[in-house]
């Protein structure tokens, strides 16, 4: 998964032990669970130490992963931090980091539940 931007080419890269890494160090215990709150909540604290984390090196700042998302949202302004969860999400769930993989129609449901406080929709980051 690709993140470009007029300055920027940041490749994620979903590898289990950059996974582990994420997992650490967001406390993360239900992974669907986690994952599923931070996107219906927009949480960017998130977002960007994921961005951070799955850069493999990449970036090396948590500064460095704000202001390419920054770039990135300024120069598409269609997209929002829900857009860019939805995503990442995919792509986790296409490699099958949340146990097993759910199918786009599955996936699609499982986004949409939210609380009341919470929207989503859909963007592409370039792949």
């Amino acid at each position: 998964m690709l993140i470009v931007t007029k300055e920027k080419e940041i490749e994620l890269k979903l590898k289990t032990r950059l996974m582990l890494l994420l997992e650490e160090r967001l406390h993360i215990e239900d992974t669907q669970l986690f994952w599923q709150k931070a996107a219906q909540a927009g949480n960017i604290r998130i977002l960007t130490t994921a961005v951070l984390i799955l850069s493999d090196g990449a970036l090396k700042k948590l500064e460095d992963a704000a202001d390419l998302l920054d770039a990135y949202l300024e120069e598409n302004s269609e997209v929002s931090v829900q857009n860019l969860y939805i995503d990442l999400l995919t792509e986790i769930n296409e490699r099958g980091f949340f146990g097993r993989k759910m199918t786009k129609e599955r996936l699609k449901a499982w986004l949409s539940r939210r609380w009341s406080w919470a929207r989503s929709s859909t963007a592409r980051w370039t792949r």
